[in-house]
């Protein structure tokens, strides 16, 4: 089974963050892992699930 990966502009949205937010953390190690195809960034549906699961936006 492929596992499905996502792009930034989708997990942004997954999560109500701005694209620039997610970039910001992914510079700063942050957030759902991202992994890279060259030079694209994706994130694994999977990994951006769990972090769903253990993400606590500030109110």
């Amino acid at each position: 089974m492929m596992d499905e990966f996502l792009t930034t502009k989708e997990v942004a949205e997954k999560l109500g963050v701005a694209v620039q937010t997610l970039i910001n953390w992914r510079n700063l190690e942050k957030g759902p892992q991202a992994v890279k195809f060259g030079k694209m960034v994706r994130y694994n549906a999977r990994v951006v699930e769990a972090f769903l699961v253990e993400w606590k936006p500030a109110a």
